[in-house]
């Protein structure tokens, strides 16, 4: 058997990361570099399962999977838009929709660099406000993104995620933003297990959270929801 027979289990080909990771080490100028990478790659996990729900550990977990092969603007987004990602998986449209909102707050918001982003209790209540004003937005002008996000959960998945954003509406007394903070809170902790965050992923974090449950209050709870939607709650 000839050394490169022996040598075909190793590389992994089927793998997609590691096949694009062996393209890019064609280049001599890239050899010896990606050789000594290369050990690290084939270990990483194919699949990001449920498992990992704190959309920080995803995002570390899988970063260098996710970046071979990507263009280098992509590696340039904000990383709220990267923790954004990981929050819907196999949920596309839903996903469009948020980045479409996050990246509206950040040029409104005047954010430049990755190092900065608007995370403070009094700007916690700034995004809330504008995830509930941009899901009206949505509602009102677009209710056929509802209906296609509605019918990606299922039934009973819709049921639950709705009855938790009644339970948090009601424990804050209504929609105003600065009240809905310290139940937003509370659900977070429920849900990923921490209540404030330590460094500056997890402030990132908490505003993805945030956006994405304000977004589906006026969802969920205002009157003006159509008859079609409604259908669907």
């Amino acid at each position: 058997m000839s050394n490169h027979n022996l040598l075909v289990p190793y590389f992994r080909l089927e793998d997609s990361l590691c096949r694009r990771f062996l393209e890019l080490a064609t280049d001599p100028r890239d050899f010896e570099g990606l050789k000594l990478l290369f050990p690290f790659v084939r270990e990483m996990p194919e699949y990001i399962g449920p498992g990992i729900r704190d959309i920080v550990s995803r995002v570390f977990v899988g970063a260098p999977r996710q970046a071979v092969g990507q263009p280098l603007l992509a590696l340039l987004d904000h990383p709220l838009l990267r923790l954004a990602k990981e929050l819907y998986p196999n949920r596309a449209v839903e996903c469009q929709t948020m980045l479409g909102f996050l990246r509206e707050e950040l040029r409104a918001r005047g954010v430049t660099s990755e190092n900065e982003c608007p995370t403070s209790e009094l700007e916690l209540g700034d995004w809330i406000a504008a995830g509930m004003n941009y899901g009206r937005k949505v509602q009102a002008k677009h209710p056929e993104i509802l209906e296609n996000i509605f019918a990606g959960y299922g039934e009973k998945r819709l049921e639950e995620g709705i009855d938790v954003v009644r339970q948090v509406v009601a424990a804050a007394g209504g929609t105003n933003p600065d009240q809905l903070l310290g139940p937003l809170k509370r659900w977070q902790q429920s849900v990923y297990g921490w209540l404030e965050p330590d460094f500056y992923g997890e402030e990132l974090a908490r505003v993805v959270y945030f956006s994405d449950f304000a977004v589906w209050i006026p969802w969920v709870c205002d009157m003006t929801i159509s008859p079609n939607l409604k259908g669907n709650l």
